[in-house]
């Protein structure tokens, strides 16, 4: 430092002796100045430890869904099936269905009793082989029934009997011998019968 005091001393003494232009004492000063020394680099200063990352906190666990609530146990009052109520309609239909099979089958029984010729009344005629025998018989095997609603005030249904009447003959020499057969079909006739529901039941009279 005493040395460049010196120097600055001596070069103030220069510019007053020649009178140099832009030669003052602020500038040669400035031009003098020591340059400002290096500050020593900041010692490194370890790095801080790393810390460990903090762990997430346990989550709660996810709500479980609440049990669905049991049935009661059904009582054997409940658990035992009902039985499906039949309809009036359906109840008194097949009552009707019913009373008209019962009454069919014994209006052809009654009409095998008093057709004519009948089985026990045979008809005998000259034939020209000799004699042919003949009767009339309604078939059983044939019967069918049915109705339906009738628009006569004073007639709840109308009912239709339907049947085959057949006709069977015997051809033979002499009259006996026709009579005493064997019988064959020779005809055959469907037929079909009204009937009427009054008052509660069938009829065939009006």
């Amino acid at each position: 430092m005493r040395k460049f005091a010196f120097l600055v001393l001596y070069a103030l003494s220069l510019c007053s002796v020649f009178a140099l232009p832009g030669c003052t004492r602020a500038t040669l000063g400035a031009a003098v100045q020591p340059a400002p020394q290096a500050m020593p680099a900041p010692e490194a200063q370890p790095a801080p430890e790393a810390q460990p990352a903090p762990q997430p906190e346990a989550s709660a666990p996810a709500s479980q869904p609440a049990p669905a609530p049991k049935a009661a146990a059904a009582t054997p009052a409940q658990s035992a099936s009902k039985p499906v109520a039949s309809t009036p309609a359906a109840t008194s239909s097949d009552k009707v269905q019913r009373e008209l099979d019962t009454y069919a089958r014994w209006y052809l029984d009654t009409m095998n009793k008093e057709i004519r010729p009948g089985m026990n009344s045979k008809e005998v005629t000259k034939h020209p082989d000799g004699f042919i025998a003949r009767y009339m018989q309604i078939d059983p095997a044939s019967l069918r029934t049915s109705y339906s609603a009738s628009e006569n005030k004073s007639v709840a249904y109308i009912g239709r009997v339907m049947f085959h009447r057949v006709e069977y003959v015997c051809i033979a020499k002499t009259k006996n011998q026709a009579l005493a057969g064997p019988f064959v079909e020779a005809n055959r006739q469907p037929v079909t019968e009204l009937i009427m529901h009054i008052k509660g039941k069938w009829t065939y009279r009006y």
